[in-house]
């Protein structure tokens, strides 16, 4: 007969005694059964926990992808403005003429470019005060009055109009790759061409005994003083001289002494 241990139950109060007897190979299978249990459980727990934190990198996995697609569609977002920021740019430099190669300029012009510091202000004469006219001058303005040719029309240059003619601007500016040509809007005669501090190197026109061109800003002028100029002449170079924020061309239009919009003007 097997050894056998006794386990006894002595409880406080005084009531009977439980005992039992236990073999040792049955005391051993219970052992046994009780490991086997323990490590289900703790095979059971690790599983779970396993499987929380998959969850989590799932969870996080899909917060992620997410924000990845919010990012897709705002870089999509971003591609569309850019192209069509792109289709604007390529619209403005054609506005600008900056795609349009100006005429071929004699380089002796460009070299004698004066410098925008290099003139003084002193210099500067009023030319509808200082300019007399000859009876050859009266006879030429008279007959390109005959002919239509005295009125201004167009605009001196092809580029874009970046301030339009108002009370507290009397003249419309035109923006322009630097060193575009200049050309004179309708015959005339060159009443003043020089600098001044304000305007730069300008052009004044007088077209007939009522109206005058303005050319302002320019980088350098081709005609002087007392020239015959005809509609279509180049009379300067576009630049950035005088109180310029940059390159373009300052172009007023008096007629009677008074400066009027030059886009009320016919456009042939």
């Amino acid at each position: 007969m097997g050894k056998k241990i006794t386990f006894m139950v002595i409880p406080h109060d005084g009531k009977k005694v439980m005992t039992a007897r236990v073999s040792h190979q049955s005391l051993t299978v219970i052992l046994v059964l009780c490991i086997v249990l323990i490590s289900v459980i703790v095979l059971f727990l690790f599983q779970m926990g396993s499987l929380y934190v998959k969850a989590l990198r799932v969870d996080a996995l899909e917060r992620r992808n997410r924000e990845l697609e919010a990012d897709q569609a705002k870089l999509t977002l971003l591609e569309r403005r850019l192209v069509e920021m792109e289709e604007t740019a390529t619209h403005l430099k054609t506005l600008l003429g900056v795609d349009k190669t100006p005429p071929p300029l004699d380089l002796t012009e460009l070299a004698e470019l004066r410098s925008q510091g290099g003139a003084r202000s002193s210099e500067l004469e009023s030319p509808a005060d200082n300019y007399l006219f000859t009876e050859d001058m009266a006879s030429y303005l008279e007959e390109q009055r005959r002919e239509g040719r005295s009125t201004p029309s167009g605009l001196p240059l092809e580029g874009w109009i970046s301030r339009t003619f108002s009370e507290e601007h009397p003249a419309v500016d035109i923006v322009a790759p630097l060193l575009t040509p200049i050309m004179a809007t309708a015959d005339g005669v060159c009443t003043f061409s020089g600098w001044d501090d304000r305007w730069g190197n300008y052009v004044e026109i007088r077209h007939n005994e009522s109206i005058k061109t303005f050319y302002a800003h320019n980088s350098k002028n081709r005609v002087e003083r007392g020239d015959e100029i005809r509609k279509g002449d180049i009379i300067a170079f576009l630049g950035s001289t005088g109180r310029s924020t940059g390159p373009h061309l300052h172009y007023a239009v008096i007629v009677d002494g008074e400066k009027v919009d030059p886009l009320s003007f016919s456009f042939e």
